[in-house]
């Protein structure tokens, strides 16, 4: 047996050397809180391997009874005072010897200088260090460049841990040796509550609790498994072994409803698959005692004194049976210490630290495993991302298509109006008043002799205003008709063009009511007003009589005399309809116009804006596209970096373990 302990202790001190000459450290964890674990945490380990130490820490927070637990279990005396604050607690180590002693480590120079930065140091630490100095002991006398050690009896251990110590500021840590069987097989590691402020002892602390073999964690029964419990557990207590590990719910003595309590472990400790995972407590390892009942019981079966304080204690735990084991329940804790921690030590050992060095791998695999997944998480993130980019990006682009493809078919329609319009009423006017000329130089060539003398001066020029009044009423149902025409045509593209736009997105943000407020495309009443200026212009009273002026002298005398004045008075005429004509053609066709490219113009003012937002909405999106890209391919070259690291890993740890 003792061939194959030393056997398997030297192929383990292999695989040590081994580890430590890999690229693995430091050895993170996915875990929040977990401390990353170091090259020289590994080598503490290898070194606790060769000396074949086997270390249990005692934890938990302030004032979870560890001290009282540690003196039930260990002294069976009120050796440990009970750490009141975590302010004056001390790390205290537990050995084996002989005969009872403690050495006593202070602070050096660097560290207690380090300490006096704190920001508790001015409300908890001074007025002690002022009481130490009234009691004799001051700083210098004992705080030096290196740390002091002081040998004495345990009888003064109080001196130096003790609220009311007179060295307690001073001291760092001590080491209790002490003759219990308990300690024959194991250290023990007495901590502060887990809240330590002094970063000194912190950190010494947590070197302590990373050379742990095994653990138990104290906790009050009255506020079990509250957030900086589980907080501890994750960030300290990973590495050791489940099967090593010991969860004690003290001071039941306390409760007033026991049985709420171990069911409400029962629901949300032990049988949480989530708690089982996190290996936060096992059913195989977790009691309930009173730690002081068993304490007082073990004096008093010892024949141990009591002071005043425990005299009172013991008449208010006796009343409830708490001096009596199967209440202060401590024997099953001492079972369980000794068949989970103490019997077989030396298969302890072989398992504590293969367990260790296994879960080394099992911690930096799940590392880059969990790093893995979160990397691929984002990537799908991002990709949906990328995707709700490129659809908004396609929705812009086809608005920005149907409000080109939509203004270029409204302002084409605009011009087709403007020419087929212009040209049937223009052909319409130039149809009617053909017919009035026509129908007035008739009048003309049918007057005789006589007629010119009477009717020349006031026939012909009636005749004409006549032939204006006559058609202004058709010429004004065509206008009407026009400008209709012109409205629905442009607002049922328009129409169109708002729908299409809407069945992309309903928010397009343009304002297209402006299309509906149309003027008239012509003033009827100044326009024949201005026809009748023509006309007088052309066709005056005083041309007409100017002609009758010219030809009088031979107007009774030959036919063709009269002939002369009929062709001059239908050439005046003539030329009157013409100019008509071509003045009630430009008026229309340029108001028309004039109308048409103003709306064109209205069209195009409100559109481009949204157009030109529209473009920079698309450049910021296809920028944002363009940086989830890259985004995502560092994300991806992240992965196949994990996963490269991952292959590593594995292959390390068979090369490692073989």
């Amino acid at each position: 047996m003792l061939q194959e302990y030393k056997q398997q202790k030297d192929e383990l001190l292999a695989k040590y050397d081994k580890l430590l000459e890999l690229d693995i450290f430091p050895v993170e964890s996915y875990l929040q809180n977990a401390k990353p674990i170091t090259k020289e945490d590994v080598l503490q380990k290898k070194k606790q391997l060769q000396e074949e130490q086997f270390l249990v820490s005692i934890t938990g927070q302030i004032k979870a009874g560890k001290s009282t637990l540690i003196n039930a279990l260990i002294f069976r005396d009120e050796i440990l005072p009970a750490d009141p604050t975590p302010h004056t607690a001390k790390i205290t180590i537990l050995k084996y010897a002989d005969k009872p002693s403690i050495d006593v480590i202070f602070y050096n120079k660097a560290e207690w200088g380090n300490i006096k930065t704190i920001p508790e140091f001015e409300q908890f630490l001074k007025g002690d260090i002022e009481k130490a100095i009234q009691n004799g002991v001051l700083p210098n006398s004992v705080i030096f460049e290196s740390s002091k050690t002081i040998k004495d009896a345990i009888e003064n251990l109080k001196e130096y841990v003790s609220a009311e110590g007179k060295y307690t500021p001073y001291v760092k840590q001590v080491a209790v040796y002490y003759p219990s069987d308990i300690l024959k097989e194991v250290s023990i590691v007495d901590t502060p509550g887990t809240e330590d402020p002094n970063p000194i002892r912190a950190r010494v602390t947590k070197e302590w609790i990373d050379k742990t073999h095994a653990n138990i964690y104290a906790i009050y029964a009255g506020q079990a498994f509250n957030d900086k419990d589980f907080e501890f557990l994750d960030k300290y207590l990973l590495h050791v072994p489940k099967e090593q590990k010991i969860t004690v719910l003290n001071k039941i003595d306390t409760l007033t409803d026991e049985a709420s309590l171990k069911s409400y472990i029962q629901n949300n400790i032990l049988d949480d698959e989530n708690m089982k995972l996190r290996e936060i407590a096992q059913k195989d390892s977790l009691t309930y005692v009173s730690s002081l009942g068993a304490l007082i019981d073990r004096m008093l079966l010892d024949k141990k004194e009591l002071d005043d304080n425990l005299e009172e204690y013991a008449d208010k735990l006796e009343e409830k049976g708490f001096l009596e084991d199967k209440k202060h329940n401590f024997s099953t804790l001492e079972k369980m210490i000794e068949q989970k921690l103490m019997s077989n030590k030396g298969a302890k050992i072989i398992h504590t630290h293969t367990t260790y060095i296994g879960s080394l791998f099992e911690r930096k695999e799940e590392y880059f495993k969990e790093k893995i997944d979160i990397e691929n998480s984002h990537i799908k993130d991002m990709d949906i991302s990328k995707e709700e980019i490129a659809g908004k990006i396609q929705t812009i682009k086809e608005i920005k298509e149907k409000f080109e493809s939509g203004l270029k078919l409204v302002e084409q329609n605009i011009e087709r109006l403007n020419r087929e319009k212009s040209d049937d009423i223009l052909l319409s006017i130039n149809h009617i008043y053909n017919n009035e000329k026509n129908k007035t130089l008739s009048l003309v060539d049918g007057y005789n002799k006589s007629d010119f003398k009477s009717n020349t001066q006031t026939d012909i020029l009636w005749r004409v205003k006549d032939s204006l009044g006559y058609s202004f009423g058709e010429i004004r149902h065509m206008i009407e008709g026009l400008e209709n025409d012109v409205k629905e045509n442009i607002s049922n593209h328009l129409l169109k063009l708002k729908q299409d736009i809407n069945m992309i997105n309903s928010s397009n943000g343009i304002d297209l009511s402006f299309m509906g407020n149309f003027e008239q495309i012509a003033n009827i009443g100044y326009m024949e007003e201005r026809l009748k200026s023509v006309i007088d212009d052309e066709l005056s009273k005083d041309r007409l009589i100017a002609i009758y002026e010219t030809h009088k002298s031979w107007l009774w005398t030959t036919q063709d005399d009269v002939g002369k004045m009929k062709n001059e008075v239908k050439n005046a005429v003539q030329t009157t309809f013409e100019n008509i004509k071509s003045t009630l053609k430009n008026y229309i066709a340029d108001g028309l116009q004039s109308i048409l490219n103003s709306k064109k113009s209205e069209l195009e003012g409100s559109v481009k804006p949204v157009l030109i937002d529209k473009d920079m909405e698309l450049r910021n999106l296809q920028s944002n596209f363009n940086e989830k890209e890259e985004m995502i391919n560092k994300k991806k070259e992240l992965v196949v970096e994990y996963e490269i690291k991952l292959e590593e890993i594995q292959s390390l740890k068979i090369q490692v373990e073989g």
